[in-house]
């Protein structure tokens, strides 16, 4: 007779956080992926796939360029290929682009601009499996920030402009 002792709190813990990481994943608002050591998509969310506008499953065991052509898809799959040879993050990778209409931007395709984290994985062993990306639409805070750098040189060339005019008076 063969018996198998398990450790019923042990299957729970896990259980438990497989439960969280499910949820991490499903409930997030923001785009996130994992990617094995080809580029290809492991795991990502509905945000992320709704932003490239083709469904989860059709992402999944497909590289980055198949899902994305073009230099989009290059350039994500070169940053990938960074992160897991040097180990280091890439924080605030910005790119625009298209993307399908949403409740926010209404229907059809409009302009967007995104950042993305990506992070190398890794095992207890050190054993790299993978890339995790974190993807964020931060279209109204580029255009903020594209609004006030342009306000900043209007102010610029109106102060110069002032100077330049106040140089010149005669005043007596």
């Amino acid at each position: 007779v063969l018996a198998t002792a398990v450790d019923v709190r042990a299957v729970r813990a896990v259980e438990a956080d497989l439960a969280v990481l499910d949820s991490f994943f499903s409930q997030s608002p923001v785009g996130m992926a994992v990617y094995d050591t080809e580029t290809r998509f492991v795991q990502l969310n509905a945000a992320l796939a709704a932003a490239h506008g083709i469904s989860v499953a059709e992402h999944l065991g497909r590289k980055v360029r198949e899902v994305l052509p073009g230099e989009e898809g290059a350039r994500i799959e070169a940053q990938i290929q960074q992160v897991l040879q040097t180990g280091e993050p890439i924080v605030d990778a910005r790119w625009a682009g298209p993307a399908d209409g949403d409740a926010e931007h209404g229907d059809g395709v409009h302009d967007h601009t995104w950042s993305a984290w990506y992070s190398r994985l890794q095992d207890a062993s050190g054993r790299v499996f993978g890339v995790s990306s974190t993807v964020i639409d931060v279209t109204e805070r580029h255009q903020a920030e594209e609004q006030a750098a342009r306000a900043r040189r209007r102010l610029t060339l109106l102060a110069e402009a002032s100077a330049a005019i106040g140089a010149t008076l005669d005043v007596r």
